[in-house]
């Protein structure tokens, strides 16, 4: 009997998570205005639901017929919207990352909210809130804010960023249910993307010929894989997992055929030795083998070694290195040409 009243208590919790949403996803239009002092974060936020569930809501809770909401009818609604969300934090995170610092290395900022109102005006249903964050605005750092339901019981999008000080012209970025600003002017040039979380450290080289198209389609492929783990995340779609396989592999292939991988040493070795094709076959695949376990120690081991050590020259480190490799592989190529 206890075993069958403690199912039941879970059964009622999940089938009561959100009594509004029902068993489909409901889609929600989201606007911020952000201000700041020095020492506070102020986020105004409003979400407006879809005309359909707004509709579904007028038919629901409309008691006496009159095909409004009057205030105790709003009343019911907001009870049920605020104790889901005050269970799920608003469904809100933010995050406050310095141009030196990974995004996933830092946590979630706490925030109070307050002023909570839902509101039913031209036939839309209305909620809006107010999130304050202790946080102090300095340059060089980016803002990054996500609306995210991991029940899917509402699935985001914001429509606009407005700001109380203006950035730059673009300086606001929007994908979906996330968004990342700047909370004060600064030289920098603006983030253009969410996955630009370190650009003020990478220096892009505009190369031409063959190479510059290569470097063009890794590029394109990479953006294909980020937008797939993004599907994954939100909608974790199955057919989501199959391209991102897919499109893994091809950039790896288009990630081999550009300048490294030992190519310019394994071919003077032939070339000087007169081998077969079989073996350079198994001498390619050997290659391969080494280089992924190689590049994984190694990555490893800068990540959480030097990197502890070493955190505001790290890039440099990583830039000086690859140059000291490529200058090895040329040198030894050259010898074994040398040698022949």
């Amino acid at each position: 009997m206890k075993k069958l009243l403690i199912a039941f208590i879970l059964i009622a919790n999940v089938l009561q998570a959100c009594a509004l949403c029902g068993d489909t996803t409901q889609f929600i239009d989201v606007s911020v205005h952000e201000s700041h002092t020095n020492k506070k974060l102020t986020l105004d936020i409003n979400w407006d639901f879809s005309k359909k569930f707004s509709a579904e809501v007028l038919l629901d809770y409309d008691q006496n017929y009159d095909k409004k909401l009057n205030p105790n009818e709003l009343e019911n609604i907001h009870r049920m919207i605020m104790k889901y969300l005050k269970e799920e934090d608003y469904l809100t995170y933010i995050k406050y990352v310095p141009s030196k610092k990974e995004y996933t290395d830092l946590d979630y900022l706490p925030f109070t909210p307050s002023n909570e109102k839902t509101q039913f005006t031209n036939n839309i249903l209305h909620f809006s809130y107010r999130l304050e964050s202790n946080l102090t605005a300095a340059p060089e750092h980016l803002l990054y804010l996500t609306f995210f339901d991991k029940a899917s019981f509402f699935s985001f999008k914001i429509e606009e960023i407005t700001q109380a000080v203006e950035q730059e012209k673009g300086s606001i970025a929007l994908l979906d249910n996330s968004a990342s600003f700047g909370l004060t002017p600064s030289q920098q040039t603006p983030m253009t993307s969410l996955e630009s979380l370190v650009a003020e450290h990478e220096q892009t080289v505009k190369l031409g010929g063959v190479l510059g198209w290569l470097s063009e389609q890794l590029n394109n492929t990479k953006e294909q894989l980020v937008t797939l783990l993004e599907e994954i995340k939100t909608n974790q779609n199955p057919m989501a997992y199959v391209w991102l396989l897919l499109f893994s592999l091809l950039y790896g292939i288009i990630h081999a055929i550009g300048p490294g991988h030992g190519k310019s040493l394994v071919a003077a070795y032939f070339l000087g030795n007169n081998r077969s094709v079989a073996k350079a076959f198994w001498v390619s695949a050997l290659i391969g083998v080494v280089h992924t376990f190689s590049a994984f120690i190694l990555t490893f081991t800068i990540f959480y070694i030097l990197n502890a050590y070493m955190d505001e020259h790290f890039y440099e480190v990583e830039h000086i290195t690859l140059q000291i490799s490529a200058v090895i592989i040329i040198l030894i190529a050259l010898y074994l040409l040398y040698k022949r």
